[in-house]
């Protein structure tokens, strides 16, 4: 049935004259073939077996007659018995041979002409008188009657032989005639038959050529959209090597303007002094916060946009921003409000830092417009009118001037701004509000905004959140990043004269001792002549780069491979960041280097380097553990399986991961990509399981290229080198340092 209905719209489809064509092709052939069973017929009727029977019983009585009157003359001639008995026999045949003329088909036969019939009835009329004669035939006067009767029977039946004759005759004639005129009408349907068919066929033809044109110009057409999708590829590339480098050539000068200033702002300053640096610190601030935003938006538009899941408590990061903005209303009298609904829970999964970019920029912009009245900021729980779906409502409402009537439909599109005066009065890009709303919709969710000129403006973002448990809290023993608890050994590899003393300056702050190398080359020297904790490795150099000087190192023997390597890269991209790790970097810092972010890294490889420094060197195994493996885990794991069975379950999967590498390996290279992202997905999981974060989200990344149709050499080579340095890995004495502690606890 399915097939017949795709049949009759193919049909369809062909255009109204191309079903009266056929509906006609069909018609013909319908009347073709009823004219040709008319025409057999005709002819059975020709050779009837009724007719040729009538003509044979007529020819059977006119003998029949001559033979009677034969014996009826012989009779008369001399008489005598054994005549007699003859001429009787004689009549009984003639009389059992005219019972055919009054029933049956002969009947029928002989009555339908007129001539024929008549003929007949003489003949049974003359052979009934002779029948009432028969009995007296022994008296010669009834045989000279019975012959003179049979004179006239025997010419009635050669008249009815001639009757019957001419009938048929003339039968056939008509139905020769007849056979003739239908054969004509026959001919005339089949050339009309052929007729339709054949503009049928022509029809079929050109249409089948028109088809053949469209598909040949899908088919250029589809190679003009690839030509076209490899040059905006080419272009996108272009743009993004073009973002990193102006991304790199300004972040460079900007990390010595923040990094000295900073250091500036930390010594003792005149009032004046000190308000001319702060200016020049928040000035660069700004012009950091101009080229994020043309970053985030162009990671945004090309797809490479990662977001983070992690469990962050709502209401500290709300307190946070509202804190950061209120200190920007000391010279206005407006009210910064937060509210939060009872009922919401405290505790959320999601990327607590691009939440926290887009509350920041809405609650900014209201502070920006807002000279007087309140700005209020308000989150509660409401039910999605689409999928009944529990959502957060993150509202931020304003007494400000609103927003023109004009402007609202575009107010959400790049690089607009209320008008003129506002751009002047007020600068920016006009890219926040942009990046908002793809930020939000890449979270799943929706914003808006509602304004009315004059009295203010409130908008909005809903997000569906899961709820989390309260993350342990880890005992930091109050730690304070600004002096180091244990000064460390640092070798500052940069070219830029501003940025080493940038550099030096925030390190000597902070507690370290630190050496510089201009350059690869030099770094080399260097670690050939000293030992040091860690190395802070620019990535573009001249002569010999950061990423090429790494490799050099991870190829040297124990135990210079193992050094400590931390990249400072101005390329922000993931790529950026991912070309460090390839390259075999431990970890890496973006640019502008600032105080507290130095500080925090710093503090985070200080245990294991001091740990690392107590076996006479920096162990690669070690530094690497802490990046590869989240401890937190594997403590709850010892927690609840015990020591041996935990260690049982990280050393059973050390020993997969090397048949979990070929099969990716192998899967990618032959260009099964869905067989290599289900082995991904099915390493991932059970990668999360144990803890081995850094490897989950290289899994999920090239899990995502691999659904698409992107080159997955970066993430492949990603993955592929995290199993070898996991498979490399001592997991029993991290499970041990563990269950160590937890004892000691």
């Amino acid at each position: 049935m399915a097939r017949l209905i795709s049949a009759w719209l193919a049909i369809q489809a062909r255009g109204r004259g191309f079903l009266l064509l056929l509906g006609a092709s069909v018609l013909f052939l319908v009347a073709s073939l009823t004219l040709f069973l008319v025409i057999l017929e005709r002819q059975q009727a020709i050779l009837s077996v009724a007719e040729e029977d009538a003509l044979w019983s007529a020819y059977q009585l006119d003998r029949e007659s001559l033979r009677l009157k034969n014996s009826l003359q012989l009779l008369a001639d001399r008489p005598d018995a054994a005549r007699a008995e003859d001429v009787r026999l004689r009549f009984e045949i003639l009389y059992s041979r005219v019972g055919l003329l009054d029933k049956g088909q002969l009947q029928s036969a002989f009555s339908r002409d007129a001539a024929v019939d008549e003929a007949a009835k003489s003949f049974l009329t003359e052979i009934k008188a002779m029948d009432g004669v028969l009995p007296r035939l022994e008296r010669p006067a009834a045989a000279a009657e019975l012959l003179q009767r049979a004179e006239q029977l025997s010419n009635h039946a050669s008249r009815l032989v001639l009757k019957v004759l001419s009938a048929r005759a003339v039968d056939k004639t008509r139905l020769r005639q007849e056979s003739f005129r239908l054969m004509v009408w026959l001919g005339l349907m089949l050339a009309l038959l052929l007729l339709s068919v054949g503009t049928l066929v022509v029809i079929l033809f050109r249409q089948m050529m028109d088809e053949y044109r469209s598909r040949e110009r899908t088919e250029q057409l589809a190679v003009q959209l690839r030509e076209t999708a490899a040059r905006a590829e080419a272009a996108n590339l272009a743009k993004s090597e073009f973002l990193a480098t102006v991304s790199h050539e300004i972040r460079t000068p900007m990390n010595g303007i923040i990094g000295m200033t900073s250091l500036l702002l930390d010594t003792r300053l005149a009032p004046e002094q000190r308000r001319f640096a702060t200016t020049v610190s928040e000035s660069a601030e700004a012009l950091l916060k101009i080229l994020n935003d043309i970053l985030d938006i162009s990671k945004l538009e090309s797809g490479r946009f990662e977001l983070e899941h992690a469990t962050f408590d709502l209401v500290e990061l709300l307190e946070m921003v509202v804190e950061l903005q209120r200190a920007r209303l000391i010279d206005k009298p407006v009210s910064l409000q937060l509210a939060f609904d009872d009922g919401i829970g405290r505790y959320f999964e999601g990327d607590p830092g691009r939440l926290r970019q887009v509350l920041l920029n809405l609650v900014g912009n209201a502070v920006k417009f807002t000279d007087r009245g309140h700005i209020r900021v308000r989150v509660r729980a409401v039910t999605d009118d689409d999928d009944e779906s529990d959502r957060l409502l993150f509202e931020v409402e304003d007494t400000g001037p609103g927003i023109p009537a004009n402007v609202q439909p575009r107010l959400f599109q790049m690089f607009v701004q209320g008008d003129a005066s506002t751009a002047r009065r007020f600068g920016g890009t006009g890219l926040g509000l942009v990046i908002c709303k793809r930020l939000v919709e890449r979270m799943n969710g929706r914003i808006g905004f509602e304004s009315r000129p004059g009295q203010g403006s409130r908008f909005w973002f809903s997000l569906a959140l899961p709820p989390a448990q309260a993350p342990v809290a880890a005992a930091t023993g109050g730690s304070d990043h600004s002096r180091a608890r244990c000064p460390l050994n640092i070798l500052v590899v940069e070219d830029n004269l501003i940025n080493q003393q940038v550099a030096v300056g925030i390190l000597r702050y902070l507690g370290h001792r630190a050496d510089i190398a201009a350059d690869g080359r030099e770094a080399l020297d260097r670690l050939g002549g000293q030992s040091y904790d860690l190395v802070l490795m620019d990535v573009q150099m001249p002569n010999l780069d950061g990423l090429e000087t790494t490799r050099i190192i991870r190829r040297m023997p124990d135990p210079l491979r193992r050094q400590a390597i931390v990249g400072m890269t101005a390329d922000v991209t993931s790529d950026g960041r991912q070309a460090c790790i390839d390259a075999g970097m431990d970890d890496y810092l973006s640019k502008p280097v600032k105080r507290e972010k130095l500080a925090e890294l710093l503090e985070g490889w200080t245990t294991v380097l001091l740990e690392a420094r107590e076996h006479g060197s920096v162990r690669q195994e070690e530094t690497m553990s802490q990046a590869q493996i989240d401890t937190g885990v594997v403590a709850d794991l010892v927690e609840m399986v015990g020591a041996d069975n935990c260690r049982e379950l990280l050393e059973t999967f050390r020993r997969s991961l090397g048949d979990y590498r070929h099969r990716i390996d192998e899967a990618v290279g032959a260009g099964r990509r869905d067989e290599a992202g289900r082995t991904c997905h099915s390493l991932r999981g059970t990668a999360a399981n144990l803890g081995f974060q850094m490897m989950v989200q290289q899994l999920a990344a090239l899990e995502t290229v691999l659904a698409g149709s992107g080159d997955p050499g970066v993430e492949l080579a990603a993955v592929l080198r995290t199993l070898d340095e996991v498979g490399q890995m001592s997991l029993s004495r991290i499970v041990q340092d563990v269950a160590d502690t937890q004892e000691h606890d």
